[in-house]
């Protein structure tokens, strides 16, 4: 049985670049579509589908298909013959319906489908079983054969539909890759090739220096255990010395032991004495102790009755202030509304009177600078008033001096 192909991998499909292209796919799409609906072509799809055409032909189908078997079963060849070219041509008339009926296709491949993912987890549950029971290929039962052949043809039916996916998948990668695209990628595999022989080069170089390490690491290794043996020499004369000073110090520490033990006698007996006195003085100062603790018990109790009287009187006058506090803060709750409220309107009515206050600034520098363009026009008035007069002056003194000119001609002609 063929082997399931990887998955594809989850990337962009480009979009085709010409009608040839497109048919290709196409073709391969209706190949595929094909492949996929023929195994399911048996005796439980008659009651799924409504069609009655289609469930005539294959009704005619698969009884041309019984009676190949048959006829296969007989070796008659001539009848086998005749039996074959009529259950291809039903084949193609079946598939050719399929193919005309887009909605009976959609129901077919559906069903199809549904097929393949129950055979394939039937397939797994029966992997599972022969590797928990310890039943490996060619032992174990030998029950409904035929059924696992059959399931068998499915799976490697299923898996040869898988391969013509892949098949199409790469092939319209190849078709939607234009000449240019596949250039770039040829100049990315040469950078690549190039990039690794570089990279193998470098692993040649680290492995001659990883040599020469590894030989001066040998040569200091070797050194090192000559001084190992030198400092092992040294540490045998050491131990034979600690020997002997050990068992001088084993000697001096016995007589300093048996000093300690008389001297430990001595001080026993003393510190027996102290203690039988100590114990005395521990009853006594018991005695007066018990004394006092009967006092404080006393002493204890009143004070805690006196505690319990000031906690009463503490929690009747946290009480009334608790009151007096409520009262307060409900008096300063409402107060707060109040200021609040004034505030808000405080609020309002300094934004009314912000305006109020730019629309009279705004007026006053309006007739501000009215004043100074009438003040600018009354001393354009003057100057022009004051030209025009100095014009009209000049004028009538040119006419004047015209006229006289004219009299003194006048008279030195009537002379003549």
């Amino acid at each position: 049985m063929l082997s399931r192909p990887p998955p594809l991998p989850s990337q962009h499909a480009p979009p085709l670049t010409s009608v040839v292209a497109e048919r290709i796919v196409s073709v391969i799409d209706v190949f595929i579509t094909k492949c996929k609906i023929l195994p399911i072509l048996d005796e439980s799809l008659l009651p799924s589908v409504d069609d009655s055409a289609f469930t005539n032909l294959l009704s005619s189908h698969l009884h041309l298909k019984r009676s190949y078997e048959q006829a296969l079963e007989y070796e008659n060849e001539d009848e086998t013959t005749t039996l074959y070219e009529e259950l291809a041509e039903s084949t193609r008339n079946v598939i050719y319906h399929i193919t005309k009926h887009p909605a009976l296709q959609t129901q077919l491949l559906a069903i199809a489908n549904k097929r393949n993912g129950h055979n394939n987890s039937t397939t797994q549950n029966n992997n599972n079983n022969n590797s928990k029971y310890g039943y490996a290929s060619g032992y174990g039962y030998d029950e409904d054969e035929e059924e696992e052949e059959e399931e068998d043809g499915e799976q490697t039916y299923s898996v040869f539909v898988e391969y013509l996916s892949h098949l199409r998948h790469y092939l319209y990668l190849r078709l939607a890759t234009s000449v240019e695209d596949q250039r770039m990628q040829q100049e990315k595999v040469r950078k690549l090739r190039a990039l690794e022989k570089r990279h193998i080069a470098h692993a040649k170089a680290l492995e001659t220096k990883l040599q020469v390490v590894n030989m001066e690491y040998a040569e200091e290794m070797a050194k090192r255990d000559e001084i190992v043996e030198a400092l092992e020499a040294d540490l045998d004369v050491i131990s034979h010395t600690a020997e002997q000073q050990n068992r001088l110090i084993m000697k001096e520490s016995k007589m300093k032991e048996k000093h300690h033990k008389d001297t430990e006698a001595n001080l026993k007996a003393q510190l027996t004495r102290r203690i039988a006195k100590l114990k005395e003085d521990l009853e006594g100062v018991q005695n007066s102790n018990m004394e006092m603790e009967s006092k404080l018990r006393k002493r204890k109790i009143k004070l805690q009755s006196q505690i319990s009287s000031w906690v009463m009187k503490y929690d009747q006058d946290m009480t009334e202030k608790q009151k007096e506090y409520d009262g307060i803060k409900s008096q300063y709750d409402k107060e707060s509304e109040q200021l609040q409220k004034l505030n808000d309107t405080f609020n309002e009515i300094e934004v009314e009177y912000n305006t109020i206050m730019e629309e009279r600034r705004m007026e006053r520098e309006r007739k501000k600078a009215a004043e100074e363009e009438l003040q600018k026009m009354i001393r354009a008035t003057l100057v022009i008033q004051t030209a025009w007069k100095k014009y009209i002056e000049k004028k009538k003194a040119s006419k004047k001096s015209a006229k006289g000119k004219k009299g003194k001609k006048s008279a030195k002609k009537k002379k003549k």
